[in-house]
C-alpha cells in the first residue's frame, strides 16, 4: 500500500475512534457508533451494581431481556414478570451488521425505555441478562460504547424514584422467564419489518475501511478519493545522469573540455 494511503488510513482510523466523521469517501461504514463519555452524573451516584450469582434478582418486577443473532436476522426481546405472571413483552429487529454485544445492550435500552414509561407504579425492578459482558460493560465508569452510556445514564437517574438492579443468570437452564425472551428473539422479531437499531461497531467500521483502502489498485497511482482533497502527483525535476556527467573512462591523457552552458564535459 503507498505510504500516502496508509497515512490517510491511520488518520481515519483514528477519527472513527474518537467519534470524528472521516474524509474517506467511501461506501461501506455509512453509520458508525459515536464514542461518547457520562456526563451529568454526581460522582456519588455514578455506580451500577451487577449480581453475578446466577440467580434471578429479587423485585417486584422480574425482567428478562435476551438477544439472537443468525445470518440473515438478529433480534432483541424483554419479558416482563409480575407474581410470576407475564405483564408485558417487547421485539426489536437489528440490522445484520451489528453484534450481539450490540443486540443484547438494545435489549436492555428496550427495558430501561420501558421502566421510563411506568413512572412510579414498581417500586422495584430486576433485569435479568444472560450475559456477563453485557451488564459489566453498563457497570464501568468509563465506558464509551454509545448503548451502554445511555443505559448508565438513565438508570442512575430513575433510581430516584425506583430501584433498578442487574443480575446474570445461567442461560438454557430451563429458567421460565429467560427461555420465553430467547424464543421471542430468535423468532417473533425476525417478522418486525422495521430496522430498531443499524449502527455499524466501531471495530466493524475501521475493518470496512482498511478494506476499501486495500482493494484499491496499488499501480493505479490513484489515492484515496476524498472530501476536500484532491490527489496531485509530485512536479518530477529533470536531473542529468551521470553516464552523460562524466566520460565512463577517465584517462589522464585525454583532454577534456567543459562546457559551462550545460554543465557537461566532452572530449576535444
Amino acid at each position: 500500500m503507498p505510504i500516502e494511503q496508509v497515512m490517510q488510513l491511520y488518520k481515519d482510523r483514528r477519527a472513527i475512534s474518537r467519534g470524528n466523521p472521516t474524509n474517506a469517501v467511501i461506501a461501506g461504514p455509512k453509520k458508525i457508533e459515536t464514542p461518547t463519555k457520562t456526563r451529568g452524573i454526581h460522582p456519588k451516584d455514578n455506580h451500577i451494581s451487577v449480581g453475578l450469582s446466577g440467580t434471578v434478582g429479587n423485585a417486584n418486577m422480574k425482567i428478562f431481556t435476551n438477544g439472537s443473532k443468525t445470518e440473515n436476522h438478529i433480534g432483541a426481546s424483554m419479558v416482563s414478570e409480575k407474581d410470576s405472571k407475564e405483564i408485558h413483552i417487547n421485539t426489536q429487529r437489528l440490522n445484520t451488521t451489528c453484534t450481539l454485544f450490540q443486540d443484547e445492550l438494545y435489549g436492555i435500552s428496550m427495558v430501561i425505555d420501558w421502566i421510563q414509561s411506568q413512572g412510579k407504579k414498581i417500586s422495584s425492578y430486576a433485569i435479568n441478562v444472560d450475559s456477563k459482558t453485557v451488564p459489566l460493560a453498563i457497570a464501568i465508569k468509563h465506558t464509551t460504547h454509545p448503548l451502554a452510556v445511555v443505559i448508565r445514564v438513565k438508570a442512575i437517574t430513575l433510581r430516584n424514584s425506583t430501584s433498578i438492579t442487574f443480575h446474570w443468570v445461567k442461560g438454557h437452564t430451563g429458567l421460565k422467564g429467560n427461555e420465553r425472551a430467547d424464543y421471542l428473539a430468535k423468532t417473533v422479531a425476525r417478522y418486525n419489518t422495521t430496522i430498531a437499531y443499524d449502527e455499524i461497531p466501531i471495530n466493524r467500521g475501521k475493518q470496512i475501511l482498511e478494506d476499501q483502502f486495500s482493494n484499491l489498485s496499488p499501480t493505479s497511482g490513484s489515492a484515496v478519493p476524498h472530501k476536500h482533497s484532491q490527489h496531485h502527483k509530485l512536479p518530477q525535476t529533470y536531473l542529468p545522469s551521470t553516464s552523460r556527467r562524466w566520460p565512463r573512462k577517465l584517462n589522464s591523457a585525454t583532454p577534456l573540455k567543459y562546457h559551462p552552458n550545460t554543465d557537461l564535459y566532452s572530449k576535444e
